[in-house]
């Protein structure tokens, strides 16, 4: 049995790479209430597998977000398109004005923040 459970490294404390924010563009405003979202894939300088949060007006809003490939969690899916993350929530965002940002995470807690942007959902 291949175990693919992530080692945390006491000495690690270099964090993964900043992701870099595509789309929605930052002041956009979208028609959709399940908008797209999509940043680069970020990298480990340890070769640590990569996690995403995804905050959306300040609040982690969706969590363990994968680097690696497809996956789906509570209120959003998300798949790999080459070297972008693309999340798309499951239940629609309400009228009105949103921030959102990206956190690239590694197994040892290393953290690296996109920029903020924001939107407006109509």
């Amino acid at each position: 049995v291949l175990d693919t459970t992530p080692s945390v490294s006491p000495n690690d404390t270099m964090a993964p790479t900043t992701p870099i924010l595509i789309y929605p563009v930052d002041g956009a405003h979208v028609n959709d209430d399940t908008p797209e979202f999509s940043w680069t894939k970020s990298s480990d300088p340890n070769g640590n597998t990569v996690t995403y949060t995804f905050h959306l007006n300040g609040v982690a809003t969706f969590l363990g977000i994968s680097n690696i490939g497809n996956s789906a969690g509570v209120g959003y899916t998300a798949r790999i398109d080459g070297g972008q993350i693309k999340l798309t929530p499951t239940n629609g965002l309400s009228d009105g004005s949103y921030n959102w940002y990206v956190a690239a995470i590694d197994p040892s807690n290393n953290q690296s923040n996109s920029t903020q942007w924001n939107l407006r959902s109509e």
